[in-house]
C-alpha cells in the first residue's frame, strides 16, 4: 500500500499538509520507518524523524555549491547512505553531500598527479591553454556502490580558438568539440581515474617520404607515425603539449626530423621516435625587423607555418608581419626584414632563394635572395590568405577566405582571381602540376582542377570536419589530408 506524501508551508522551517507547488521532491531515501529524507531539485532536502508527519528543511542549502557562483538545478541524484548523496546537476556537473544536503559540493573530475614530464594527465587539463574558453566536463549518468566505490560517464566539451584571428566574428561562433569519456573513483570522489576515451585532437600537417613511411603533426603535442601506409599509427612522444604546426624529415636513414611548435620553438629527433628541445632561449620583442642578429626562438613568436627548403634550412612566417629564417635546422632564427605589419598564414620555399608569404587581408610577400628582404605585391583582393602553393618559379596559387582563390604567371609581381565555385574557407593548396591543382578547406571541403586553374569541381569526401592540410607522397601518386578532430583522408 502507498501513500502520497504532499506539502504545504507551515512555518518557514516545517512542512505539513498539502501540496505546495514551488517545492518539487525529486529523490527520497528512508533508514526506517521513521527516518527518512528528500532532496529538491534546487538542491534544498527535507528530513523527516516520524515516517512522514511532518518535515523539516535548512534554508541555507538553497544558496547553492560551495566554492561555486551557480544555483543547484538537479537531474538525478543517487544516494549512498543515510547521509551522503550524488546528484547529476543540469549543467553536466557531479554534485556530493555528507550531511543530508544541508551542503553541497562539486567533484573535479581532473586527473590528480602528473607525468614523467611534469604535464597533467587529464586530457581537459593538457588543452586548456589551446582553448579560448574552458573546457568542462558534462556528466550524464553514475552509478555509486556503499565502499566509496563509482563511476561516472559523460564528454569533455570545449570551443576551439579560432584558426587564424579573423576567422570568426566573435567567440560564440567557434565550433563545440566533445569526446566521450568513463571516470572512476574509490575513495568517494577524492580522486579520479581515466578508464577510458581518446582526445579529440586538430592534425595541422602531414608527410611522407614514401607509400608506407609517413608522420602528422597534430594539438597538443600529438606527434604521429607510420610505417604501413596508414593501416596504423604509432604516438610519439613530444615531450609538449604545444600545439604542433609542422613535421619534417628529410629521409628515412639517418631518421633525423624537425617539428615546429606553434611557441617557434623547434623539437628534434635523430631516430624518428623520441623527440626533444635542448635549447633554451626567448625572442626579443624589442629586437628591430631590420635586425639580422641571431635569435633563439621562444614562447614569444607565435607561428603559424614553416617551410623546409634544401636539406634543413627553413623559414616560418607569423603574426605582425615576421618571418624567421633558420639555415642548418639548429636553434639560432633569425628574423628577416620583411614590408608588412599583417599576420602571415602560409609561405612557400620550393624554389628557394625564391619564396612566397601570403597572409591577412589579401597580403603578400616574396622574396629572390632567401629573405633577405621581403617585398610587398599587391593583389587587390582584401580577402584574408591562408596558404600559396608554385608549381614552376613563375606559376602559383594562393587559397583563402570564403573560397577565394588567386594565381599568378610572372613568379607573384602580379596576381589575378579564379572561380572555385565554393563559398568554404580554403585552408591549403597544392599543385601537382601546372594544370592540376587540389585545394582543402572547410566543411570537408575539397576542390579538383584539370585545366590550370580556370574551373574547379568539388569532390565528395563524406566529412564535415574543417581540413587543414593536404600533401602527396613523395616521388608517388598518393594524396593525403588532415584536419578537424583528429580526420584523416587518403586518395
Amino acid at each position: 500500500m502507498y501513500s502520497l506524501l504532499t506539502f504545504t508551508l507551515k512555518d518557514k522551517n516545517t512542512i505539513k499538509g498539502e501540496f505546495l507547488h514551488e517545492i518539487i521532491v525529486f529523490s527520497i531515501h528512508f533508514r526506517d520507518r521513521k527516518s527518512g529524507w528528500v532532496v529538491m531539485g534546487n538542491g534544498a532536502s527535507l528530513r523527516t524523524t516520524d515516517g512522514g508527519e511532518s518535515w523539516k528543511r535548512d534554508l541555507e542549502t538553497e544558496h547553492g555549491v560551495q566554492g561555486t557562483d551557480f544555483d543547484i538545478f538537479l537531474l538525478s541524484v543517487k544516494f549512498q547512505n543515510h547521509t551522503q548523496a550524488w546528484g547529476i546537476d543540469i549543467r553536466g556537473v557531479i554534485l556530493m553531500t555528507h550531511n543530508q544536503a544541508q551542503s553541497w559540493e562539486r567533484l573535479d573530475l581532473s586527473m590528480h598527479g602528473e607525468t614523467e614530464n611534469s604535464q597533467p594527465q587529464n586530457w581537459v587539463d593538457r588543452i586548456a591553454s589551446e582553448l579560448s574558453h574552458p573546457p568542462s566536463t558534462h556528466i550524464t549518468n553514475a552509478h555509486f556502490l556503499a565502499d566509496g566505490h563509482g563511476w561516472v560517464v559523460g564528454v569533455e566539451q570545449a570551443r576551439q580558438r579560432a584558426m587564424y584571428q579573423s576567422d570568426f566574428a566573435n567567440a560564440d561562433d567557434a565550433v563545440a568539440i566533445a569526446a566521450g569519456h568513463i571516470y572512476n573513483t574509490t575513495d568517494s570522489g577524492k580522486t579520479w581515474h581515466h578508464q577510458l576515451g581518446e582526445p579529440v585532437e586538430n592534425f595541422w600537417d602531414v608527410q611522407f617520404l614514401d607509400e608506407h613511411h609517413g608522420w602528422i603533426a597534430g594539438d597538443n603535442g600529438v606527434l604521429l607515425a607510420t610505417e604501413d601506409g596508414g593501416k596504423s599509427w604509432q604516438y610519439l612522444q613530444s615531450r609538449t603539449t604545444q600545439r604542433i604546426i609542422d613535421v619534417h624529415f628529410l629521409s628515412l636513414s639517418p631518421k633525423w626530423g624537425w617539428a615546429m611548435q606553434r611557441n617557434g620553438r623547434l623539437l628534434y629527433t635523430t631516430d624518428g621516435e623520441d623527440w626533444s628541445t635542448d635549447f633554451q632561449g626567448t625572442t626579443s620583442t624589442n629586437q628591430s625587423p631590420n635586425s639580422q642578429d641571431p635569435l633563439q626562438v621562444s614562447g614569444n613568436f607565435t607561428t603559424n607555418d614553416v617551410e623546409f627548403g634544401k636539406f634543413s634550412e627553413g623559414w616560418a612566417v607569423g603574426e605582425n608581419g615576421n618571418i624567421i629564417h633558420n639555415p642548418d635546422g639548429g636553434p639560432i632564427w633569425t628574423l628577416q626584414r620583411t614590408s608588412t605589419g599583417k599576420n602571415l598564414v602560409g609561405i612557400n620555399m620550393k624554389f628557394a632563394p625564391l619564396g612566397w608569404a601570403v597572409g591577412l587581408n589579401g597580403v603578400t610577400q616574396r622574396t629572390v635572395n632567401g629573405g633577405e628582404y621581403w617585398k610587398f605585391h599587391e593583389t587587390h583582393a582584401g580577402y584574408d590568405l591562408y596558404a600559396v602553393s608554385f608549381i614552376t618559379k613563375r606559376k602559383g596559387w594562393a587559397v583563402g577566405r570564403a573560397g577565394i582563390i588567386l594565381s599568378t604567371t610572372d613568379g607573384g609581381f602580379t596576381w589575378g582571381s579564379r572561380l572555385s565555385g565554393v563559398p568554404q574557407n580554403l585552408y591549403d593548396i597544392l599543385a601537382i602540376s601546372e594544370q592540376e591543382i587540389y585545394a582543402v578547406g572547410a566543411e570537408g571541403t575539397i576542390i579538383h582542377s584539370t585545366d590550370d586553374g580556370k574551373t574547379w569541381e568539388q569532390e565528395h569526401t563524406d566529412v564535415d570536419n574543417d581540413l587543414y592540410a593536404i600533401t602527396r607522397v613523395k616521388d608517388g601518386k598518393t594524396l593525403w589530408v588532415v584536419g578537424q578532430w583528429g580526420v584523416m583522408l587518403r586518395r
